[in-house]
């Protein structure tokens, strides 16, 4: 009830959700390796109503932002492999694609 999705991106390799719990703002992400799913759990901060979702399309990366916080998760494509990059310094990990 006090829950809420402010944005979601996936494909066969990956989820992310962001979602707000109260007034905070938080974020899932799922990585598919092999049978096996990697789960990471970020507090980000403080709801803002004023900031609306956005999706930018550079080539090979993908930068979202969501929907309630003032955030870039960039998704690199590679010819093996992907990176996701959370912020500044929250996340960065490269994977293999499934």
């Amino acid at each position: 009830m006090n829950t809420e999705i402010l944005s979601q991106w996936s494909n066969s390799n990956y989820l992310i959700k962001v979602y707000r719990e109260y007034s905070i703002v938080k974020l899932l992400l799922k990585i598919r390796e092999g049978r096996e799913y990697l789960e990471n759990h970020f507090d980000l901060g403080v709801y803002d109503s004023t900031i609306d979702e956005k999706e930018e399309d550079l080539g090979l990366t993908s930068v979202f932002t969501p929907r309630g916080f003032d955030i870039k998760i960039k998704v690199t494509n590679f010819e093996h492999n992907y990176n996701v990059k959370i912020g500044n310094g929250i996340f960065d990990g490269s994977f293999r694609y499934n």
